[in-house]
C-alpha cells in the first residue's frame, strides 16, 4: 500500500474537516477520496468533539487479477461510490487507548464498471457491465482498563452487501488486519458476515528511556493475546446459520511504545496469527474456491486495531 493522505482545517475549528487521499494497493491501481467530516456534542479532547457525521466520495480503479476467478479472465473495474456514516467515540488516547466506547453505523452505494472482455481471452467476448450495488454496516467497541497495565479490549461489527453482485470485489472482505487476522486479505468474503474481536493488552514495562540515534525514545515493552471470530454468509446468500459459517484465528503480539523527539508519542505493533481449524476448508465464492494465504500471517503496525 502507498498513500498520499492530508486533513485540512481551519484553526481552532474541531467541527469541519475535510480529508483528502489518493492511494495504490495489491487490489486497486490508482485510488482517492475525499471526506467531509460535521463533528458535534460535548468535548472529548480541545480538539475533538463526541459525536461526528461524514460523507465520502471515493472513486477507484481496480485491478481484475486480483478478484479473478480460477479459468476466468481477468476483468479490470472502476468504480465510484458515495458514503455516509455517523458515530460517537469517547477515546482520549489513539496509541495507547486506556478507556473507550464507540459506536458507528454507515453505508455505501457504489457504481462499478467491468470492463468488456475480447474474444478469445479465455472464453467468449463480453460487453462491458455496469452493476449498482450497497454496503452497510455497524459497529462497537469497548476498551477498558481494570488494572493498570491490563487492558481488555472488544469490537464487534455486522455488514451485509445488496444489490447488483457478480464479482468478489462487490462483496464484504473479512480476512486480512481489519477482520479475521490468521486469513490473508483476499482470503475470505461474504455477502453478510457479523465479527467479534478480543485483545488483552499488558505492559512489560513502561519507563524505559532507550536513546535511538536521539530521534527516537523508546518508553515501555508490552505484548497483545488476541482472537477473531466470526460468521460469515456464502457469497450467494445471506445464511449465517450453518456450522460452516463460523471462523476463527488467534495470535500474540509485541507492542513497542516509543516517541519521536521526546514529544510525539508513537506505538509500533508486531503481531502474528494463524487460522484455527473451525469453518468450512473449501469455501467456495461465486463459482471461485477461496485463494489459500500462509498459514501464519504477520502484521506490523502503528496504532491499535480497534
Amino acid at each position: 500500500l502507498l498513500a498520499v493522505d492530508f486533513t485540512l482545517g481551519r484553526v481552532h475549528d474541531v467541527e469541519n474537516q475535510l480529508r483528502l487521499s489518493a492511494f495504490t494497493s495489491a487490489s486497486v491501481k490508482v485510488g482517492a477520496t475525499a471526506t467531509y467530516t460535521r463533528s458535534f456534542g460535548p468535548p472529548i479532547t480541545p480538539d475533538r468533539l463526541l459525536s461526528s457525521a461524514s460523507i465520502t466520495l471515493r472513486a477507484q480503479r481496480l485491478k481484475g487479477e486480483f478478484f479473478a476467478e480460477d479459468g476466468a479472465p481477468a476483468r479490470d473495474e472502476s468504480r465510484l461510490s458515495v458514503s455516509v456514516g455517523v458515530g460517537q467515540s469517547d477515546k482520549l488516547f489513539v496509541f495507547e487507548p486506556q478507556r473507550a466506547r464507540s459506536l458507528g453505523v454507515g453505508g455505501t452505494l457504489t457504481v462499478t464498471r467491468r470492463d468488456a472482455v475480447p474474444a478469445g481471452a479465455g472464453g467468449p467476448a463480453q460487453g462491458a457491465e455496469y452493476l449498482l450495488a450497497g454496503v452497510v454496516s455497524a459497529g462497537w467497541t469497548a476498551i477498558a482498563t481494570p488494572r493498570a497495565g491490563h487492558t481488555f479490549a472488544v469490537d464487534a461489527s455486522a455488514a451485509a452487501a445488496v444489490g447488483d453482485i457478480e464479482a468478489r470485489s462487490q462483496l464484504i472482505g473479512v480476512s486480512g488486519a481489519e477482520g479475521l487476522r490468521g486469513y490473508a486479505p483476499s482470503e475470505l468474503f461474504a455477502r453478510a458476515a457479523a465479527l467479534v474481536r478480543g485483545e488483552y493488552r499488558h505492559v512489560f514495562v513502561h519507563d524505559l528511556a532507550w536513546n535511538l540515534g536521539h530521534y527516537n525514545f523508546v518508553r515501555g515493552i508490552g505484548g497483545v493475546a488476541f482472537v477473531d471470530a466470526g460468521a460469515l454468509s456464502p457469497c450467494e446468500s445471506y445464511d449465517l446459520a450453518s456450522a460452516d459459517a463460523v471462523y476463527a484465528s488467534a495470535g500474540y503480539g509485541l507492542r513497542f511504545f516509543y516517541d519521536s523527539f521526546g514529544t510525539l508519542p508513537q506505538m509500533m505493533r508486531l503481531d502474528v496469527a494463524v487460522r484455527l481449524p473451525v469453518g468450512a476448508r473449501d469455501r467456495l465464492c461465486l463459482g471461485d474456491p477461496s485463494s489459500g494465504g500462509p498459514p501464519v500471517m504477520v502484521y506490523l503496525g502503528f496504532l491499535p486495531p480497534f
